[in-house]
């Protein structure tokens, strides 16, 4: 399972996401733990659970929250874009 971070400046959002079909709790605790790893600062209530429904990513889960600092990590690709949800 590949690991996706990405950062939105048009919207200030960060993304975590897979390259897989994930969906259980265990899935999402992953992706949880590599945010309060990388954002130790965020709390849970403020991140979101979305379910993709756009061209690269369909059908797959991820999650976004704004990670309200300027310096984001420099293994977060830049997007342009957020991915279409469902």
């Amino acid at each position: 399972m590949k690991i996706i971070k990405e950062y939105c400046e048009n919207t200030n959002t960060c993304v975590i996401r897979t390259n897989c079909y994930g969906s259980s709790i265990g899935f999402i605790n992953k992706l949880l733990k590599v945010i309060k790893e990388d954002f130790p600062h965020i709390e849970e209530e403020y991140i979101e659970i979305k379910y993709y429904g756009g061209r690269f990513f369909a059908n797959t889960y991820g999650l976004e929250f704004n990670p309200g600092i300027l310096n984001i990590p420099e293994d977060y690709d830049s997007i342009n874009n957020l991915e279409y949800t469902k």
